[in-house]
């Protein structure tokens, strides 16, 4: 699905990207001007930036609970 069409950016790419940069250093928020910088886009009209911020936060939480807290697992060890 395309989120941004002036930046034809991806679901994908913003995931990868999200999980590059969390990757990278997992300590700095994710902002959507970050996000532009690592994809090599600069946006024009930036009326998708509130439907962006918003999916970069909600993929940032899953990515930053599934693959660093829970370390690829769907439920924690002690829970089962």
């Amino acid at each position: 699905m395309i989120l941004c069409s002036c930046c034809v950016i991806r679901q994908d790419d913003l995931r990868d990207a999200v999980r590059a940069l969390v990757a990278e250093n997992p300590k700095a928020p994710i902002t959507l001007n970050r996000v532009y910088r690592f994809l090599g886009k600069t946006p024009d009209c930036t009326d998708c930036s509130p439907l962006l911020t918003r999916r970069i936060s909600i993929l940032a939480a899953d990515i930053i609970v599934k693959e660093t807290i829970l370390r690829g697992q769907d439920v924690p060890r002690r829970l089962k």
